[in-house]
């Protein structure tokens, strides 16, 4: 696969996922906070919000998972799926964002951590201020 295709297939399912993103947004947020839903869900739980994205997000490496096991052992047809396998790729891509936020919000303003190259981590560097 050539550079050229590679890029337009990832930028493909970014586009997807992020259409999703804004679409679910309208169904899981209470319009001002966009990760409600899994603070909600944590809470009703008693678990960390984190946990219910990694479980959304785990559901989604299942089920893909399962895809490939059945692809690799199928001697006629692979079963159909009840959901697009690109749409389990794209919800996979925005759970592990969405995981990402929670752990950025929940944790103080961050500095730089040594294994963050992108800057120079001799110094402690704010990453973002929470407001």
């Amino acid at each position: 696969m050539t550079t050229e295709v590679l890029i337009k297939i990832i930028e493909d399912l970014q586009r997807g996922a992020e259409e999703i993103l804004d679409d679910k947004a309208r169904e899981y947020t209470d319009g001002k906070d966009r990760l409600h839903n899994f603070k909600t869900i944590g809470n009703m739980l008693g678990i960390d919000p984190a946990m219910v994205a990694m479980v959304y997000a785990y559901k989604h490496f299942s089920s893909i998972t399962s895809y490939l096991r059945r692809r690799e052992t199928a001697t006629e047809e692979p079963l159909p799926l009840t959901e697009p396998l690109k749409g389990r790729f794209q919800d996979l891509l925005n759970y592990t964002k969405l995981l990402w936020a929670i752990i950025e919000e929940e944790s103080p303003p961050t500095t730089t951590f040594a294994w963050d190259h992108s800057v120079d981590a001799k110094e402690p560097v704010t990453v973002y201020e929470q407001g």
